[in-house]
């Protein structure tokens, strides 16, 4: 278990490089296709040209490319999204699925999987190592290391020695009583002036795609819904268009009128493109840029997005949760999360874990050099997001939140990540004598927390 920015990618690189040097091959999964530039970087910096690359941003030509190379032995490195774990990569010593508690390691189109059992069969075919990391890991891995199925090994010191950053929650209610009706608090309006007068930068984490989020009629109440999936479209400023997030649909020009009715249609709501429009007239010298599915769509958006920012031709980052996980940038000291409360009442069981994993990333991209603020806003401050902001050692079992005898709110979420082996005892391994289950946490400052993982490993690789 570790705490966000407790460099866990070099504790991948270390492993992967002991994987190397005895001959075998590692497998590297991330969650999503923006998370894939910063790792291709580090992972090629250290170990030249024999890594392959797979997902689906990559054209038919490329991917095929990349597919050869691997059947043909010229990578001994595949580091892709949840697909690659198809890879048709021989004598595979390590698979690492990072940020494990993610949704999109589940595929809901045909043909159905999840990557962490693909993983899981594959490393016991392998006789490989198998690590979940996280620093928000899911329920169940949680659970099943504290039962010890699989190792915990937990680490609460991020790396170089730096402190977890400052965290304040506002109650968007006074806000609103004192007239400030945006979705920006004044405190957070008052932070960001600071960091731009100090040069730095700062991430905005906002989970709504879009310019309004919905279109509601005047006179009969009805919200404007997808034909085809019952789901308030969503108003896009820049396309000028209503779309559907689920399927796609789009209503060219966006209606005016209601369509049971014949009502006026009011556009409410607050997504990404309106809070870019917002804090373009708050701060008129700051350079904003709006990371999300739409800004992104062109090919290597992400990784050329991402590089302007680490060269500082952006002051500020505004986005959905593509900008809460994974990203390391020394210069950022403020994160702001807005509007996080509305997804506590998604639908789905795991709303509340999901908000609680978002604002714990999130809170991880602030002060990965130096502890500063970091400014999560809440309409009103919930269990959820006060756990989120608690230190790890008062948060200790695996659930989303429970009230205690005294009616207050008792925090019993894991606040740090773990890193987990599974290896199905009953299947054949390359490893002598039973498959090794074991786990690393996930970063550390330095690497000693993996010593045991390295001498387990080696152990066994030089019996092998």
């Amino acid at each position: 278990m570790a705490l966000p920015a407790a460099a866990k990618t070099l504790v991948f690189l270390k492993l992967i490089s002991r994987c190397l040097e005895l001959g075998q091959r590692a497998l590297v999964l991330v969650p999503e296709i923006s998370l894939t530039p910063q790792m291709i970087l580090r992972l090629k910096r250290q170990f030249g040209r024999r890594v392959a690359v797979q997902h689906s941003a990559l054209n038919h030509t490329e991917r095929l490319l990349q597919w050869q190379m691997i059947q043909d032995g010229g990578a001994d490195i595949v580091v892709g999204t949840r697909s690659a774990i198809f890879s048709p990569l021989e004598n595979i010593g390590l698979i690492i699925v990072d940020e494990e508690q993610e949704h999109t390691y589940r595929s809901e189109s045909a043909p159905r999987y999840s990557a962490h059992e693909v993983a899981r069969q594959r490393a016991a075919e392998n006789g490989a190592l198998l690590l979940l990391a996280s620093a928000t890991p899911s329920t169940e891995s949680y659970y099943t290391a504290r039962n010890g199925r699989t190792q915990l090994v937990q680490l609460t010191k991020r790396y170089g020695g730096n402190p977890l950053p400052r965290v304040q929650i506002v109650d968007m209610r006074a806000e609103l009583a004192s007239g400030n009706p945006r979705e920006i608090s004044l405190a957070l309006e008052d932070a960001i002036h600071r960091n731009l007068e100090a040069k730095k930068q700062t991430i905005l984490l906002f989970n709504r795609r879009g310019y309004q989020t919905m279109a509601q009629c005047e006179d009969c109440r009805e919200v404007l819904k997808c034909p085809k999936c019952s789901v308030p479209m969503v108003y896009h400023k820049s396309a000028h268009k209503l779309l559907c997030h689920y399927c796609g649909s789009q209503l060219d020009p966006p209606p005016t009128v209601c369509p049971t009715c014949g009502g006026k249609l009011q556009y409410r709501g607050f997504g990404t493109q309106k809070a870019e429009e917002e804090l373009a007239k708050l701060f008129p010298e700051a350079r904003v840029l709006r990371m999300d599915q739409d800004s992104t769509a062109a090919k290597d958006a992400h990784e050329k997005l991402l590089a302007k920012f680490a060269r500082h031709e952006y002051d500020i980052m505004v986005g959905t949760q593509m900008v809460a996980k994974g990203l390391d940038f020394e210069d950022v000291t403020l994160v702001g999360v807005l509007g996080i409360d509305s997804l506590l009442f998604a639908q789905g069981f795991r709303a509340y874990e999901t908000v609680f994993s978002l604002i714990t990333q999130v809170v991880g991209r602030s002060g990965r050099a130096k502890g500063t603020p970091a400014l999560p806003s809440s309409r009103p401050p919930t269990p959820t997001t006060r756990c989120s902001t608690l230190p790890p050692h008062r948060i200790t079992t695996p659930s989303s939140s429970r009230r205690s005898r005294t009616g207050n709110w008792a925090c019993t979420r894991p606040s740090v990540g773990c890193v987990s082996s599974a290896l199905p005892g009953q299947r054949k391994s390359k490893w002598p004598g039973p498959p090794p289950d074991f786990g690393i946490a996930a970063g550390a400052a330095g690497v000693q927390a993996a010593r045991s993982a390295f001498a387990h490993f080696g152990s066994h690789a030089r019996q092998h």
